[in-house]
């Protein structure tokens, strides 16, 4: 028993500390259901409940403890019954199952009426509005939520309500509001009140000027600000270019001066423009931005620049992200300096600046590379899946513009089959980049056998040339590896012309007398297997 104890330390634990871990069990599970953390396959949302089935110290212990009741899923009435039973009088978290359309039944309105029979305890709550839930919340009373500070509602599709949203409902402690699927924004100033410190909304088709405009405006208070395709004005985005020339009406301005995260995800580029020109809010908020296209590029880069960039003006970033394939180009900045052996992970880590565009055109690239401030940066992370085509950033420029960079992580994708062609691929050595404070370079080449690519042309050297121009620097430590990148299916990143793997000028014919080729690949495969047994 003693070695049991020793090598399964948790039996030892007082019965209070095992409540807490329970607890942690639980959030996990909420945070994995949710989608707040990524889980291939996330938890049933009461799979924590096996810890009752372990032992009857364990079930003792998960019953007694009304704070292990406390989140419930409307998945089954009899079970919603019996977790509110156990809670006590404790606040609730209420989460409603997302559901298709064909999946609605009429057990979520008897579910949804069993949880506001307690109302008044509940602290957060995700609901879904449809038709048959909707009467059961208007015949609430003015005091059913004095106690809720989070609410998240999705409308259920093919349904829209037609008036306002809780009338007669009052929510004196509310601070953070959800909003998926409503079309009718205007029919949340019921909800909203100037205490509001945090608005998400996904999916609801707005417009600028006509409702969000409007309902920013009685939210001085908002610290965050979240919009996932929640802007649909393609009347305004005609005439955005005339708008991003001449000044903001000042009575339509939304004035946000406590914000601290301003997040926008939307398909126009245009509209994500207009709409931080019509806020104004502190230079120090973190900005992530995502766009899919823009209408055109009739105005000069510096004219969306000044407008995008309006937070960075005073700032002095320490870490760089660029990351670019043919279909995206994204970049990041962070304040504090990270580590750029590996990737900053912005949901991790968030970032003072993000941008992300589909396709952006070359010289809008370089415009916003060459007004960022960059000469603080000392940590860069530079990713480039293939050349870019016509996104991909000029590298030396870029890396001209960080004098006081110290660790630098640069990723790129080599081929063994290069194009005449493919200009990057075959660009000659380049004086390297004066950077006098450099200390450290990681290189990870994503290496591609027998891939095939059509000719592009381009004027842009491929980041494995920047590479092989950096290794010279004297006094650096110097670190590379290679990733072979091989699967079942053909690459889409293609070359066709000689056989020559870049930045290896051993003729092909001699590399397969060394063994190259698919014989050679499946010998080292084969003896590196062995290897592992002996």
């Amino acid at each position: 028993m003693a070695s049991e104890d020793a090598s399964c330390p948790i039996n030892c634990l007082p019965t209070e500390v095992l409540a807490e871990v329970f607890h942690w069990c639980i959030l996990h599970v909420r945070a994995a259901v949710d989608g707040t953390s990524s889980h291939l396959a996330p938890p049933a949302p009461y799979s924590w409940l096996s810890v009752r089935a372990v032992c009857r110290h364990w079930r003792a212990v998960a019953l007694s403890y009304p704070t292990l009741s406390t989140h419930i899923w409307l998945t089954r009435v009899s079970c919603v019954d019996s977790i509110i039973k156990l809670s006590g009088h404790l606040p609730l978290h209420v989460y409603a199952i997302d559901r298709a359309p064909s999946e609605l039944h009429e057990e979520d309105a008897e579910l949804l009426g069993l949880v506001l029979r307690v109302s008044q305890r509940i602290a957060h709550a995700k609901f879904t509005l449809s038709k048959d839930t909707i009467d059961l919340l208007f015949s609430l009373g003015q005091d059913a939520f004095p106690h809720l500070s989070s609410l998240s509602f999705h409308v259920a599709e093919f349904w829209s309500p037609s008036e306002l949203l809780f009338p007669n409902i009052a929510f004196p402690a509310l601070r953070k509001l959800e909003c998926q699927n409503l079309f009718l924004v205007r029919s949340l100033s019921t909800i909203t009140s100037p205490r509001l410190h945090s608005l998400r909304l996904v999916g609801c088709q707005t417009t600028l000027k006509g409702q969000l405009l409007p309902l920013l405006q009685q939210l001085p208070g908002l610290e965050e600000l979240v919009l996932k395709r929640a802007l649909h004005d393609y009347s305004q985005t005609l005439e955005v270019h005339e708008i991003l020339i001449l000044p903001p009406n000042p009575l339509q301005m939304a004035a946000l001066p406590h914000l601290k995260l301003l997040h926008i995800d939307e398909d126009s580029g245009d509209l994500v423009v207009m709409l931080i020109k019509y806020l104004s809010f502190p230079r120090s908020a973190s900005m992530r931005l995502k766009a899919h296209w823009f209408s055109h590029f009739q105005l000069p880069s510096a004219t969306y620049l000044s407008v995008l960039l309006v937070g960075l003006v005073e700032a002095a970033p320490q870490t760089l992200l660029v990351s670019c394939d043919p279909e995206r180009f994204t970049l990041s900045l962070w304040d504090a300096r990270l580590p750029a052996s590996d990737a900053p992970t912005p949901r991790v880590v968030p970032p003072r600046f993000s941008c992300t565009y589909d396709s952006p055109p070359a010289p809008f690239v370089a415009d916003v590379i060459s007004a960022l401030p960059l000469r603080h940066i000392s940590s860069a992370y530079l990713d480039e899946r293939p050349v870019a085509h016509w996104s991909a950033p000029h590298w030396a420029s870029l890396l001209a513009r960080t004098p006081a960079l110290e660790e630098l992580s640069l990723r790129y994708e080599t081929f063994d089959v290069v194009s005449p062609g493919a200009a990057p691929y075959r660009a000659p050595p380049i004086v390297p980049p004066r950077l006098p404070n450099l200390k450290r370079v990681e290189i990870c080449e994503m290496y591609h056998r027998s891939s095939a690519r059509a000719d592009f042309e381009s004027n842009t050297a491929h980041l494995g040339v920047i590479a092989a121009a950096l290794q010279s620097h004297a006094g650096v430590d110097l670190s590379k590896r290679r990733e072979n990148f091989h699967g079942a299916q053909t690459c889409r990143c293609v070359v066709q012309g000689e056989s020559r793997t870049f930045g290896d000028p051993t003729p092909r014919a001699a590399r397969a007398a060394q063994g190259a080729g698919w014989k050679g690949a499946v010998k080292e495969y084969v003896a590196r297997l062995s290897s592992l047994f002996k």
